[in-house]
């Protein structure tokens, strides 16, 4: 046809001469197509557009912005069509820039079609500044529109932009779709947002959705709240392996790991062939309850089913062993691995470390450098704790030292290790020091506790509550840790004004009803010598466990309220139906102080039937030994010693000898302390004890 005009020589209308550019740029044919554009007596837009178009289609970007530049020159307006055909040739943040500066520059309508097409290129370019902006500028938002910029905030997990955006979606009267619900489902943080976007979902009566399904199952477990992730799981006509993995996920994340059990085998036993993902659940659900056993059954599963384990699911089945106590079982799966990464080799050293073993740990990591494996934050997590466990301080500043080297110095948990190895290494300086640098520690209240917490176990308690002061002057959010961590320095120092303080702030901010914080509000109470205070702050509380009534009776036991004592453990014994070991050495030391030997040794011969769970230990014999060495009863005190049935240790001796000194009785302590010598002949405490005792025999 194009032949026959040709040599016709019929000139070509503007229809015909379009027409010929779009079959010959269909077909492929670029350089005909520009042949008969550029032999038209004239041009219109159609014509740009369809060489534009033409170009974009076969990747010649350069071309097409050539005939978009030169357009303007023919006196021809761009128009949708033209913007969409040049933004399809777009695949550089630049380009894109391009043609939206020229679209405001010209003061340009930006229709839904072309504001898509822009937020689509902006959003792969991962350009979110100029995504929302385009969105901003557009008149007029289709469901695409909303669904787009819900949906790249939630791949860049942007938790409140999503919910944000579908809130005026809603408002605006523009209807979601599944794929606006799933993107915004998987930005839900918060149980309530979940739980308000599924009745939202529920009343728009979409249909049935297996990704949708999937989706809610997984906001409901990543929520907490398993009970609706399994009823939805329940509910779903249609399953696909994705919902049993993510719900099986969700368990073993929740540590519910019989239901995580329960459910794999279930799958099993409906001829559902599991995949590495679903292992991967499986495995974290054996961890959770750690089972040996357990761990065994499954593994021998996966290997019976031979399917193909990657490096992710190696390191899955290392970490179940080490935490199903088998960290010789984990090992010798680590060094059978056929290829390691970085992931796999902080799967064994964390493992190593949790057992203590933190020589193979500071192994592994000398090894990682002849692997060609680079340490990243979760390595240096372990070998932190490593030389912290062992007090290796001079390993522990050479990995400092490379964590500065790797520009990882400002990572929040990394920093918060440095302080809590440095403490444990007794270097409370070095501690300060990393604490002050932290770029944002000021705001963290992780970083506040670590340091709080590091000067309070080194017995630096004035400096524990300097911090903690620090803290609140600033501006800063205390949580349980460091409310929990100030009052037992409050009660260490007995600083019941500095109490008091923290304890009214605890009241401003509504953390009284904590457990925690309410037990120890009892034990700082008591240490400072106000049993009525501390009566107040155990009354107040609307939930109590067997550690706050221990705290209880512990403040009346140190101060010698005897009957009080006696009282809070019977009532204990009603709410909670027993009474713990701790339980009766408070109660015997309360007699103890009080000099009540009858009612101590018949405490500790009724309240032993109370303790179902363990027999008395080593502490309660001890403290009957010290109440008849208060009583001055010490041939009493010797005839229990040697009639317990367990074997007495230095403790218990100690505390006789204790008395017999005190008591001026030389020939009965001297026995005592034979007896302890036996026990340990190069304590030098001992062996003075033994001196002072002939020197009272003269």
């Amino acid at each position: 046809m194009h032949t026959f005009l040709f040599n016709s020589r019929i000139p070509l209308s503007l229809m015909v001469g379009n027409s010929l550019i779009d079959m010959y740029a269909k077909c492929g044919d670029i350089e005909h197509a520009w042949q008969v554009f550029d032999t038209m007596p004239s041009q219109d837009a159609i014509s740009w557009n369809i060489m534009i178009a033409a170009f974009s289609r076969v990747g010649q970007i350069e071309e097409a912005f050539t005939f978009f530049n030169n357009m303007e020159k023919a006196d021809f307006d761009p128009d949708e069509v033209t913007f969409l055909s040049i933004l399809k040739a777009c695949s550089t943040i630049d380009q894109g820039k391009q043609v939206y500066a020229y679209i405001l520059k010209k003061n340009i309508n930006i229709t839904t079609f072309v504001g898509n097409t822009l937020i689509d290129l902006f959003v792969k370019c991962k350009n979110m500044t100029y995504a929302c902006e385009v969105f901003d500028q557009m008149h007029e938002h289709d469901t695409l529109t909303w669904t787009m910029l819900v949906s790249a905030h939630d791949k860049l997990e942007r938790t409140e932009e999503p919910l944000l955006l579908f809130s005026r979606m809603v408002q605006e009267c523009a209807l979601p779709n599944i794929v606006t619900f799933v993107s915004t489902l998987g930005s839900c943080m918060l149980l309530h947002q979940g739980k308000r976007l599924h009745a939202q979902y529920s009343a728009n009566r979409f249909p049935a959705s297996v990704i949708l399904g999937n989706t809610l199952i997984d906001m409901y477990a990543r929520c907490g709240d398993l009970q609706s992730a399994q009823a939805v799981f329940d509910e779903m006509p249609e399953l696909d392996i994705i919902s049993w993995n993510t719900l099986i996920a969700g368990y073993a994340v929740g540590e519910l790991g019989e239901e995580a059990l329960d459910l794999f085998f279930e799958l099993l036993d409906k001829q559902i062939e599991p995949d590495s993902a679903t292992y991967l659940g499986v495995f974290k659900g054996c961890a959770a309850i750690g089972v040996l056993e357990c761990c065994q059954l499954i593994h021998s599963h996966l290997f019976e089913r031979n399917l193909f384990v990657d490096i992710y699911l190696e390191s899955a089945i290392i970490d179940t062993y080490a935490k199903c106590w088998s960290i010789t079982d984990a090992h010798h799966l680590f060094n059978k691995m056929a290829k390691y990464d970085v992931v796999s080799w902080n799967t064994i050293m964390a493992a190593l470390v949790n057992h203590g073993q933190s020589e193979e740990v500071l192994d592994l990591f000398r090894q990682m450098e002849f692997r060609d494996l680079k340490p990243d934050a979760a390595t240096f997590l372990s070998v932190l704790r490593a030389c912290a466990s062992a007090g290796y301080i001079d390993q522990g500043r050479v990995v400092h030292g490379y964590i500065i080297e790797g520009v990882l110095e400002s990572h929040l948990f990394l920093s918060v290790s440095l302080i809590d190895f440095y403490a444990k290494c007794q270097s409370m300086e070095d501690a300060g020091k990393v604490f002050k640098l932290m770029p944002i520690a000021e705001d963290d209240v992780v970083a506040w506790n670590a340091i709080i917490a590091g000067h309070a176990e080194h017995d630096q308690f004035e400096q524990a509550l300097e911090l903690y002061e620090r803290m609140i002057h600033k501006g800063g959010s205390p949580d349980t840790v460091t409310f929990v961590g100030a009052l037992k320095a409050s009660a260490n120092l007995s600083a019941l004004d500095k109490g008091l303080q923290i304890h009214n702030f605890i009241l401003k901010v509504g953390q009284e009803n904590n457990i925690y914080v309410g037990s120890t509000l009892v034990d700082m109470y008591g240490k400072c010598g106000s049993a009525d205070d501390a009566y107040v702050a155990f009354k107040r509380m609307q939930e109590r466990d067997i550690v706050t009534w221990n705290s209880m009776i512990a403040c009346y036991a140190l101060l010698g309220l005897y009957k009080e004592a006696m009282d809070s453990c019977n009532q204990m014994l009603v709410e909670q139906g027993e009474i713990d070991p701790i339980t009766l050495v408070n109660v015997l030391t309360a007699c103890s102080h009080a000099g009540l030997v009858d009612q101590g040794y018949m405490c500790f011969s009724s309240l032993v039937k109370g303790c179902k769970s363990t027999p008395p230990t080593v502490d309660h014999y001890a403290c009957i030994v010290d109440l008849f060495g208060r009583a001055g009863m010490l041939q009493e005190g010797l005839n229990f010693c040697e009639s317990m049935p367990i074997q007495p240790t230095e403790v218990v001796w100690t505390s006789l000898v204790g008395a017999c000194r005190f008591l001026g009785e030389a020939h009965l302590g001297l026995y005592a302390a034979e007896a302890l010598l036996e026990l340990d002949p190069d304590d030098n405490s001992t062996l003075l004890q033994l001196v002072l005792l002939y020197y009272q025999l003269g």
